[in-house]
């Protein structure tokens, strides 16, 4: 039997809706933040399918997303040179309005920096790269004198295996994903903004003026609507390209020394990635580069093949204990473009219904540029 709504909750919470946003993650948490200090009349509502936000807001690396040097390379000459070093100044933007809305010391903020590293075998590769960070650093001189320092001693990773070189970023940041999460609904929820879990929206429409909102608990009415449900957002946007893609991550248990190094670890193009929690765990994530196929999935399940990969790097590139334990593995889902094209999507369906996803596995660092642009959108 299907639980009918009460007189009271659609008074309260259904009635006279000004915004209503999709999806509960970064994305849509910022956007009805944003939303509430442009327009403080209105009565905002989020709606989120799970619990916890489904995707990947709370299950990523909790990196900020800056970008490795060969990362940047491959989308110079992907999407060229415009777009890329583009896309660079959103992310280290994106970061800095993130820590106008969000107190650093509250997600366990860090500028660490970050290493791309280079390992046996990649001799001419890693030659190849170290000839083009002159050049790289001048396309970025908008946002730092100099972001690439090339590194041959490694006297920070000492506790990385079998690394020749690396390229050090000083603008590599980290922070706890759960935590941000956390204080961004209780920063929406300080603002009045009314967050719904375990509501899932099936389809939107148009009658007049307003939006109809189709949900698992009964529709209602808005006079705007915006989708932030990023790898998920072609179950209500069929039209926009999004292509779902799966992120694993395994996280080590307690080491019994400190790690001697920390910071973000990037290689294999960004492929994979690894950083440190707190003194004595690993986290390692990625490898979606041995599967590419598999893992254009939405399943949001770890694969055997994926997380076998990752253990194996973990082995082979990290000074541990043999047989250390893992003792957290997970899958998050990510939104791209066709043939992995990155950068986010901002639009309006033909019905008027606003959207901002595919954040490219950079969530952290474009959600929020992307609810500020969203907000701008928004005709109440």
């Amino acid at each position: 039997m299907s639980r009918s709504l009460s007189f009271w909750e659609c008074d309260a919470i259904f009635k006279n809706v000004d915004i209503a946003i999709v999806g509960a993650g970064i994305t849509g948490l910022l956007t009805s933040i944003r939303a509430s200090e442009v327009f403080p009349k209105a009565k905002i509502l989020v709606l989120e399918r799970s619990p916890i936000p489904y995707g990947a807001s709370s299950r990523n690396a909790g990196f900020t997303c800056f970008g490795s040097p060969t990362e940047i390379l491959s989308d110079i000459a992907t999407m060229g040179k415009d777009r890329a070093i583009h896309l660079v100044a959103d992310r280290w933007h994106g970061i800095k309005e993130l820590l106008h809305i969000i107190k650093p010391y509250d997600v366990d903020f860090k500028f660490l920096g970050g290493y791309e590293l280079f390992f046996k075998g990649e001799k001419k590769k890693y030659e190849e790269v170290c000839s083009k960070i002159s050049e790289l650093n001048n396309d970025l001189k908008e946002l730092a004198s100099e972001v690439f320092y090339i590194d041959d001693d490694l006297e920070e990773l000492s506790g990385i295996k079998n690394a020749i070189g690396a390229i050090y970023t000083p603008y590599e940041g980290q922070l706890h994903s759960g935590k941000l999460i956390l204080k961004l609904l209780q920063k929406a929820h300080s603002l009045g903004v009314i967050v719904l879990h375990g509501v899932e929206v099936s389809s939107i429409d148009k009658v007049g003026e307003n939006f109809i909102v189709h949900s698992s608990i009964g529709k209602f009415q808005s006079r705007a609507t915006i989708v932030c449900t990023n790898g998920f957002g072609k179950s209500l946007l069929e039209s926009t390209n999004v292509a779902p893609k799966r992120g694993q991550i395994l996280v080590t248990a307690p080491l019994p020394q400190p790690l001697e190094w920390k910071g973000n670890l990037h290689w294999d193009e960004g492929y994979y990635y690894a950083r440190n929690i707190g003194d004595r765990r690993i986290l390692i994530g990625g490898a979606r580069n041995t599967d590419f196929n598999e893992e254009s999935t939405d399943e949001i399940e770890i694969s055997a093949k994926i997380q076998t990969a990752l253990e194996e790097a973990l082995k082979k590139f990290f000074k541990m204990p043999a047989s250390h334990p893992v003792e957290f593995r997970w899958a998050g889902i990510m939104g791209f473009g066709p043939n992995n094209e990155k950068g986010y999507l901002l639009g309006k369906t033909d019905n008027g219904t606003l959207y901002g996803v595919r954040l490219s596995g950079m969530g952290i660092a474009l959600a929020p540029i992307l609810s500020k642009k969203l907000v701008e959108l928004i005709n109440i």
